[in-house]
């Protein structure tokens, strides 16, 4: 009974280190990461009104970037200022809000934050995505231990048969 109980327990003791190791990296990759606030000026971008908008190439280019701010916007062939009202911004993406400003040729400058240490992270996210995944084949240990217990059962039941001699061994002798 002693074996049944080791096995009930190991497997116990591994699911519980499983999901610690798995929370511990998430937990590892939220308070590692570190977001860095710059700005940037692009010139000749193409301000337009499908698609939601163009990535902004610097901004774009990198990890979890968003535009954080848009100092100036200029026509770059009148030099012209675009107001507000005119444009609008999500992610690293800039979109044309009224048809005047649609196709149009800007100069503008921008400020936005990324992930700086990105790729310093990726150990840790290969790591916690592969914990992540033991749910998917933790049942076939308890699959596997389920069947050893039943296994062992039978033969504890098959040897107590045999020690009480119930097993129709010799008659009236």
């Amino acid at each position: 009974m002693q074996f049944f109980t080791g096995i009930i327990v190991s497997i116990f003791m591994i699911g519980l280190i499983v999901m610690v190791f798995t929370l511990m990296g998430t937990r590892i990759e939220t308070a590692s990461i570190e977001t860095t606030t710059t700005n940037n000026s692009q010139n000749d971008f193409t301000l337009t009104s499908t698609g939601g908008g163009n990535n902004l190439t610097v901004c774009g280019a990198l990890h979890n970037s968003l535009i954080t701010s848009i100092t100036t916007i200029l026509n770059s062939t009148s030099g012209e200022t675009i107001g507000s009202g005119n444009y609008s911004y999500s992610d690293c993406k800039l979109l044309a809000l009224t048809d005047t400003y649609n196709n149009s040729k800007v100069n503008l400058t921008y400020g936005y934050s990324y992930y700086s240490n990105y790729d310093a992270l990726a150990p840790i996210r290969a790591t916690t995505s592969e914990m992540a995944d033991v749910p998917d084949w933790f049942g076939l240990f308890i699959l596997m231990g389920a069947m050893i217990v039943i296994i062992l059962m039978v033969v504890l039941i098959i040897s107590a048969i045999k020690q009480a001699n119930m097993g129709g061994g010799t008659v009236g002798g």
